[in-house]
């Protein structure tokens, strides 16, 4: 059975084909170039007839922001009528955003495996903000909560405009993530505003709740990262809307539960380890943002259908792009005294990776014993914000001799406490606040066979644990899809090294 799922949506296109025995995942943005690329239904209808692709059943998410419905209140899917693609009606079906969130962990979790799904996000359908769904891998899904409250994301972008960042709104979250690390949280102040009113509409601490005597909404010039008021505001602030975050999953999540987390606040790796030390049976999948969504669509018709699960071998290196193939021996050690000699190495391998992380093959590393490796890698390639931290990938088996807490990271979602013992040695990875947004690289997978032989050679070179792992893009762009982009973005940048598969190109 051949299966069509998609999602358009404002931002972050994507679509999933299932043509009975592969699986092809496609993201609009990687094939434009176009950060967060916005597509329309005839880029669908363009994406099957070049694949020669008809669908014997459809599903998709969107909102209604193009036109083509959403599911009525309280429903989580719907079958929808008169809707046409291939010339002729095939079943299709409207299922609710929040819901194909947490079916798109079914790569990392089969979905039958799940008691709860969790998805707080900027907006989803009918302007929902978070949702809580009781048994979502059953016949009969159990929607506990679907609220327009808890505009958490909108906070931090609202901040990140005041801030006057570059760049598109739907970044500004997660950038502006980084800053709290800067600040001193303000306990009093953190504990007089634990309250019902703001845990429900948090909205108001930028105009109606007072921060040291000020009203905010009064002093735009108080948005200045150079401003240590400001700096302890943002931490106060993170906390606080992270205990809510914690509250709302105390309310409706037992702690041995197994439970799903997926929407744009589920990139927060602050708040990820707080959860995933208190909930030892989480999921959050690579893809929890909107691009994951055709991956939900597609695991409603498999479920819909009855058909058998999905192959999930190589995940969640299925972004549909060139193969570059994989680095042999002689060429990864070339690359390792590259790295270790302060080059900045592009390292491409075999395909994209699915989700906004670069995984090892799609990235841009360096040395994580350079102290000044942020600052040089923003001043020469990537130009962010200067608060901002890279990510380290480390061998899975040293995990314990680095951070103190537990489970794998293999998908760079999570902020985790470095060893002080350790810092000195990775000091590139390490945040202000002693964390790191490690990947756990492990042994035995072909898809990263080669990256772990890299980090290998390096920290026998070197004896450093970690490299520092960055996307293959340059600013304001999204990660690169092909040899040919790779090789562009070496010429253009001050990149020093490019390894495409087993081929090197050196300045």
């Amino acid at each position: 059975m051949k299966l069509l799922a998609f999602y358009l949506g404002h931002h972050d296109s994507n679509l999933a084909l299932f043509d009975g025995d592969r699986l092809r995942y496609i993201k609009s943005e990687r094939a434009f170039q176009a950060k967060h690329h916005h597509a329309t239904l005839n880029w669908v209808a363009q994406v099957c007839e070049a694949a020669h692709f008809v669908a014997d059943a459809i599903a998709f998410s969107d909102g209604n922001r193009n036109n083509l419905g959403v599911c009525d209140p309280g429903r989580l899917f719907q079958q929808v009528s008169g809707f046409s693609l291939f010339g002729r009606g095939v079943p299709a079906y409207c299922v609710d955003h929040h819901f194909a969130h947490t079916l798109s962990a079914w790569p990392v979790r089969p979905i039958r495996e799940a008691d709860y799904g969790v998805t707080i996000d900027g907006r989803g359908d009918r302007s929902y903000r978070i949702s809580v769904v009781a048994n979502p891998g059953s016949e009969d899904p159990v929607p506990l909560l679907q609220s327009m409250d808890h505009a958490y994301c909108r906070v931090f972008n609202l901040i990140g405009q005041a801030l006057g960042l570059r760049g598109l709104e739907i970044d500004f979250a997660g950038k502006v993530m980084g800053a709290n690390a800067y600040g001193t949280v303000d306990e009093e102040f953190v504990a007089l505003n634990r309250n019902e009113e703001i845990l429900h509409n948090p909205l108001t601490l930028l105009d109606r709740v007072p921060w040291r005597g000020k009203t905010l909404s009064e002093h735009q010039e108080f948005f200045d990262f150079a401003s240590p008021s400001f700096r302890d505001w943002l931490a106060s602030v993170h906390r606080l809307l992270g205990d809510f975050i914690g509250e709302i999953f105390a309310k409706y999540v037992p702690r041995n539960a197994s439970v799903i987390y997926a929407g744009g606040a589920a990139q927060n790796t602050i708040y990820n380890e707080r959860l995933n030390n208190e909930y030892p049976n989480l999921t959050i999948p690579p893809h929890c943002y909107d691009g994951g969504i055709s991956l939900g669509c597609l695991e409603f018709l498999r479920r819909r259908f009855g058909l058998p699960e999905f192959c999930t071998k190589g995940f969640p290196f299925w972004q549909d792009d060139p193969d570059g193939g994989f680095a042999r021996q002689q060429t990864i050690a070339r690359v390792a005294e590259h790295i270790v000699s302060g080059k900045i190495v592009g390292w491409f391998q075999g395909r994209g990776e699915i989700g906004p992380r670069a995984l090892g093959h799609r990235s841009i590393l360096f040395d994580a014993r350079r102290a000044d490796g942020k600052e040089y890698l923003n001043r020469t390639v990537k130009r962010r914000e200067h608060w901002r931290p890279y990510a380290g990938s480390i061998l899975s088996p040293l995990m314990d001799e680095l951070v103190a807490t537990s489970g794998p990271s293999p998908y760079m979602l999570r902020a985790m406490p470095v060893r002080e013992e350790v810092r000195w040695k990775i000091p590139a990875v390490v945040h202000v606040d002693g964390t790191s947004r490690l990947q756990t690289v492990a042994p035995g997978d072909r898809e990263t066979e080669s990256f772990y032989t890299l980090i290998s050679l390096v920290q026998e070179i070197s004896g450093s644990p970690a490299v520092l792992n960055t996307s293959m893009n340059a600013d304001g762009k999204p990660i690169l899809s092909t040899p040919e982009q790779a090789l562009e973005l070496w010429r253009q940048t001050p990149m020093d090294v490019l390894c495409i598969g087993d081929t090197l190109w050196e300045k």
